[in-house]
């Protein structure tokens, strides 16, 4: 067997000890940097998908390229960040890796991590300027993988960033549709705490269309209390009551249109909306009383 292919069919096992592969290094026909005829993975790219940070400060001493790509465009930190390994993240950054460089998809780095949902894999990437609103095609942003995937810590943190909560994508619409899809009521919440549109037209519905369609009635429960328009059509006319098969869901739309929100919850969302996104952390900033911080944050 080739000698280089032999380092990787060694690397990728990860039965030898670190010293062994040191000695596989050394020999003169053997190239840190070689590639995978397959898939141009290179074993900086393996040592970063298994977060073996021993092994990455070594291939990288050697010479390793640390943003060398493979038939997909991804890179050792596009890795790194699938696997949710801070530790391998942090070298790669120091190391000179580009953290908005997107892969075949045109994800990048961060959207790998806040779809894994580490926190901490983020915030490195985000204290070394990746764009918390990257400029994408066809593939989620990160605030739509953290609600796909009901990382609400993940939300909680982008939005504080600067993520855009109107941002619509071409399958789903906002994250607030996304967090519907998926029933992830603590997204949900979040998404509305921060000032979502709970009345946003995506892709022929609006959020509460979507979490009635698939029976999530927490979620349903949520929307109206922020608002939802239980009367609103979708690109057929449909209303959300007309979309559901779930008895809860049902009930909770009947009851909202028997009982129409009391003139002091209209009148809080009514400021809600008119304040700067995201809104929870504004609120926090004005010189008010907490009675009326507590009011305006929807505490009861």
């Amino acid at each position: 067997m080739d000698p280089n292919e032999l380092l990787l069919q060694t690397i990728n096992e990860n039965r030898h000890p670190l010293q062994y592969i040191g000695k596989m290094l050394a020999r003169p026909d053997v190239s840190v940097n070689f590639a995978n005829p397959r898939n141009d993975e290179t074993a900086l790219h393996v040592a970063a998908k298994r977060g073996d940070v021993e092994l990455l400060k070594l291939l990288i001493s050697l010479g390793a390229h640390v943003n060398s790509g493979t038939v997909d465009f991804m890179t050792p930190l596009h890795e790194a960040c699938f696997g949710g390994h801070p530790g391998a993240v942090n070298i790669l950054i120091s190391e000179g890796a580009e953290t908005n460089v997107h892969n075949i998809d045109g994800s990048t780095p961060l959207c790998f991590a806040c779809a894994k949902g580490s926190l901490q894999c983020a915030l490195l990437l985000i204290d070394a300027g990746a764009e918390v609103n990257p400029s994408l095609t066809i593939t989620f942003p990160p605030l739509h993988e953290a609600a796909l995937n009901g990382h609400v810590e993940c939300i909680e943190m982008l939005l504080k960033m600067g993520a855009d909560l109107e941002k619509s994508e071409n399958q789903f619409g906002t994250a607030l549709h996304v967090a519907c899809t998926r029933g992830f009521v603590d997204c949900v919440q979040s998404l509305l705490h921060a000032g979502a549109n709970p009345n946003a037209i995506k892709r022929h519905h609006a959020p509460l269309h979507t979490a009635a369609y698939f029976g999530f009635a927490d979620c349903v429960s949520a929307l109206l209390e922020y608002g939802a328009n239980i009367y609103q059509g979708n690109a057929r006319s449909l209303r959300p009551i007309e979309m559901t098969g779930n008895e809860a869901c049902r009930k909770m739309l009947l009851t909202q249109a028997e009982t129409p929100p009391k003139l002091i919850h209209c009148c809080r969302l009514l400021i809600r909306r008119l304040m700067p996104r995201p809104v929870a952390s504004n609120i926090s900033l004005l010189p008010l009383p907490k009675p009326l911080m507590d009011y305006l944050n929807h505490y009861r």
